[in-house]
């Protein structure tokens, strides 16, 4: 690793479909390995801006996301 520490966020995803009929959705859910918290999500839009919000979030401060021991 180079002098600058590499930031990154590290989750399980799960995606699926649900047909209704003929209409099909994906649906997503997230689960944080260190802490095992799960986020579920009704379509991959959502998915989206749940992770556009985290990496604003992180990259505002990153220590706020160190893994549990």
């Amino acid at each position: 690793m180079a002098n600058d520490q590499e930031l990154y966020l590290s989750y399980l995803l799960r995606i699926w479909s649900i047909k209704n009929g003929s209409e099909e959705t994906w649906r997503a859910s997230l689960e944080n390995p260190y802490d095992g918290e799960r986020h579920g999500f009704a379509s991959l839009q959502e998915l989206c801006v749940f992770l556009e919000t985290e990496i604003e979030k992180f990259s505002k401060n990153p220590r706020e996301r160190k893994p549990k021991a």
